[in-house]
């Protein structure tokens, strides 16, 4: 087809989309992620029309105010019967968000994340097939799952990176342009048990590449998930730290809390209290401890971030944080009105805010007792995280955004665009077997050929251009 045709189809199809809405709802597309967390079950639905060829992007919007489970499904882990009824109410629910007539041809896919990945293996797997089985009964499971697809699984944390990358990115345009390279953002995101990097480095990748593809064209970024470096994480690794350095002690001097602040705790079987000495030298000490690289000789491929993985430089690139990043910066004023983050202020306000009393950093700040001193911990971990992932104290790269163009910063939403991405790849193969009306030894011959061929074996990557525009206004 002509560029200008399909250019011209598109713009159409753009104007059908926002201007006529419900009109389009029998031809509009479904899609289905059950993110299965730690503490709830969110049910996100999307929905897109669909577009002239696999070279066009399809614009993927997520139905609002759709309904959380809880508990989280890990709750199960000594009640494997409870899966069943579980699952089927969600599926309930979704059967009357779906019309009727698309239900069949709507994909579901079930990605768990954080909570699952912190039980035993095997109790995770006892979970996963549990689900897994419920969702292929057909008797209660009228959506498509599992056809060409994933089946029940836990995403990893390099996926949850890649997939926030891909919605960040497809928000902001980037796949819309000819140097999606130069004008990509990258993403940085703190959670409670992990932090997370993704990126389109200017040299070359060596390791921790994610490939993925998206209107006809191959991505690569770089992604990492640190595992045990989230804020809950390395609170637990500062406690531990402090019971090794101490092993006879009773009660244990803490200088990540503050003055005023303590709490009783058993270590192999031993009470020991932990006192606040809110030190904030000797707090920045002990986690500097976590977060420094590998000795050369021990990194390779080089350069090395953290311990002894390896990162390509950031150099210009400009990044977005996510997570708990963004409530810091607020909480201790680091950030102007467009977002940008100042890294010294924020170092310097979380180092103030460490030599306060309990009483007084109650009064200074709207917190519980019970987290005002890890916002102390957690307001020096920031800057040396991003020290450790190499950006300068002083660097202008980063933004603490929590929506982008209205679109909260999620994985979800880059999940179903990967997954649709993969689906159409696989439509158009049998589409353009069927246009050119072979034989039947020729049509024998087409699908031995593609014997093997999965949706998860498409790679996909990345573009950008009206990224400038957020950016630099």
């Amino acid at each position: 087809m002509d560029v200008k045709v399909v250019i011209s189809v598109y713009i159409l199809h753009f104007i059908n989309e926002h201007a006529y809405g419900a009109s389009l709802e029998p031809y509009r597309n479904y899609g289905i992620i059950v993110d299965a967390g730690s503490s709830s079950t969110k049910v996100r639905i999307y929905s897109w029309s669909e577009v002239p060829n696999k070279n066009i992007i399809p614009l993927i919007a997520e139905i609002p105010n759709q309904k959380k489970f809880e508990p989280g499904i890990s709750a199960f882990e000594t009640e494997i019967g409870g899966v069943f009824n579980y699952t089927f109410s969600i599926l309930e629910y979704i059967n009357d968000s779906i019309p009727e007539e698309k239900r069949k041809t709507t994909r579901l896919h079930f990605m768990a994340t954080a909570g699952l990945r912190l039980l035993n293996q095997n109790v995770t797997k006892v979970l996963l097939d549990e689900v897994h089985t419920t969702l292929l009964n057909k008797d209660i499971n009228p959506f498509s799952y599992q056809t060409g697809g994933r089946q029940a699984a836990i995403l990893s944390g390099e996926e949850e990176a890649m997939f926030a990358w891909v919605t960040v990115n497809y928000v902001l345009g980037t796949f819309e342009q000819q140097r999606p390279d130069i004008n990509s953002v990258g993403l940085v995101e703190l959670g409670g048990g992990s932090l997370q990097i993704a990126f389109v480095p200017e040299d070359p990748i060596y390791a921790g590449k994610l490939s993925f593809q998206i209107a006809g064209r191959d991505y690569s970024i770089y992604g990492h998930s640190f595992l045990s470096y989230g804020a809950t994480s390395v609170a637990e690794r500062v406690v531990d730290y402090l019971v090794r350095n101490n092993p006879y002690a009773t009660e244990i001097m803490n200088p990540c809390m503050l003055r005023g602040d303590s709490i009783n705790m058993s270590s192999d079987g031993k009470k020991l209290g932990l006192v606040g000495s809110g030190n904030a030298t000797l707090c920045e000490e002990i986690l500097s401890f976590y977060l420094q690289p590998a000795p050369k000789y021990m990194c390779s491929p080089k350069p090395c971030s953290i311990g002894q993985i390896y990162q390509p430089p950031i150099k210009d690139r400009k990044f977005f944080t996510a997570g708990l990043i963004n409530f810091l910066v607020k909480t201790f004023d680091a950030m102007d009105e467009e977002g940008k983050i100042n890294l010294t202020h924020l170092q310097a306000e979380a180092r103030s805010y460490c030599s306060m009393t309990l009483d007084e950093a109650l009064k200074y700040m709207s917190t519980s007792a019970s987290w005002a001193s890890r916002n102390c911990q957690d307001g020096l971990y920031i800057p040396l995280v991003f020290s450790a992932l190499g950006f300068t104290m002083d660097t202008n790269s980063l933004r603490a955004v929590d929506t982008v163009k209205g679109v909260k910063i999620a994985w979800g939403l880059g999940a179903m665009l990967i997954e649709e991405e993969k689906t159409r790849f696989y439509r158009e193969e049998l589409n353009a077997i069927d246009v050119t009306h072979p034989t039947t030894s020729e049509k024998t011959d087409h699908f031995i050929n593609h014997e093997g061929l999965h949706i998860e074996d498409v790679t996909p990557l990345l573009t950008s251009d009206k990224t400038e525009d957020v950016l630099n206004h």
